[in-house]
């Protein structure tokens, strides 16, 4: 991506062509939808493209074992990543260089910004745990001084959300604090996405399918 310009091109088929060339750098975007949908696929198949741009990518991890991550990523070519590991104080082990918790918010924004130096993807997969860990408000007063630090840096951010388990007070919070909204479902035996608001960029309202597959990720815009 060229830094020095507005837009970053993602390079993930269909993904560009969707929003007018690609996505702007200073910006939040929330990626929302049911387990399964394909929100960590499309982030891990961002940070694969990019990186392939010579854009390094942190991942605040608090799903799955960074161990499993990096197996998956290192598969697509990605051989350098930083990650938070806000999944291992689980097994009650965390060890020396993961959170303890994801309860204790200032120690997670403090490690997140030691990480952060040097990346220009951040990727949260997913704020749901955050939000089953703290009250609502206090997770949403870390992601406004995120989203901060994004503009102010010219980063990317993308924020992962699982549906059906929050509020809709607590999403469409989210939806006001962040730049843009990707909604994914599952429908029927296939998997679809909508842009409902992007900053910066001309997009369609309606749903559009999109193919996982061991070797894309590709959105079929022209269908």
């Amino acid at each position: 991506c060229d830094w020095s310009s507005d837009v970053c091109s993602s390079d993930l088929p269909g993904m560009d062509e969707l929003v007018g060339g690609g996505l702007m750098l200073g910006s939040s975007i929330l990626v929302s939808g049911p387990p399964g949908a394909g929100k960590s696929t499309y982030c891990r198949e961002l940070v694969n493209h990019l990186f392939k741009k010579g854009v390094g990518a942190l991942i605040v991890l608090t799903n799955m074992e960074p161990k499993q991550l990096q197996e998956m990523l290192e598969k697509k070519g990605v051989t350098d990543v930083a990650v938070l590991n806000g999944y291992s104080w689980r097994t009650g082990k965390p060890g020396p260089d993961a959170l303890d918790s994801l309860s204790d918010l200032n120690n997670f924004k403090t490690q997140l910004e030691k990480k952060i130096d040097g990346n220009k993807l951040v990727i949260i997969d997913s704020i749901s745990d955050l939000l089953m860990e703290n009250e609502p408000t206090s997770v949403y007063k870390l992601l406004q001084l995120l989203v901060g630090v994004v503009k102010q840096k010219k980063l990317l951010m993308v924020v992962c959300l699982e549906t059906g388990i929050h509020e809709p007070a607590i999403e469409n919070a989210l939806n006001y604090i962040t730049d843009g909204t990707i909604e994914m479902r599952v429908d029927g035996e296939k998997r679809m996405m909508r842009i409902t608001r992007m900053i910066g960029t001309e997009h369609p309202l309606v749903w559009i399918p999109f193919v996982i597959t061991k070797q894309s990720f590709e959105i079929k815009v022209k269908e």
